[in-house]
């Protein structure tokens, strides 16, 4: 395996938006998070050639225990575990993390 190294301090990058978002370095590859038509998101590794080299399962948004929602919009229901959190999170358009106790 060969190691990469940017030639300078900060890579130069360009960033891509659309239904794949992220950064793109000339003569390395891409990282990027897919949301295809808006569904769940997806972290994917590209080539220099812009092959696809990877992709994850679903990402899952941000859980964090026993935390007071600040801001937005907080929705008292009980589910039944924090998958079951994620899920409903995952369902509203709105939601960016979710918080369960």
């Amino acid at each position: 395996p060969r190691e990469v190294l940017p030639a300078e301090a900060d890579a130069k990058f360009d960033i891509f938006k659309g239904d794949e978002e992220g950064i793109e370095v000339d003569g390395v590859g891409a990282v990027s998070i897919f949301r295809p038509g808006g569904a769940a998101p997806r972290l994917r590794l590209r080539d220099a050639q812009g092959k696809l080299v990877t992709e994850s399962d679903v990402l899952c948004c941000g859980g964090l225990r026993n935390r007071r929602a600040k801001g937005g919009r907080v929705l008292l229901q009980k589910p039944l575990d924090a998958g079951a959190c994620c899920k409903a999170c995952q369902a509203d358009a709105s939601c960016t993390d979710w918080s369960i106790s």
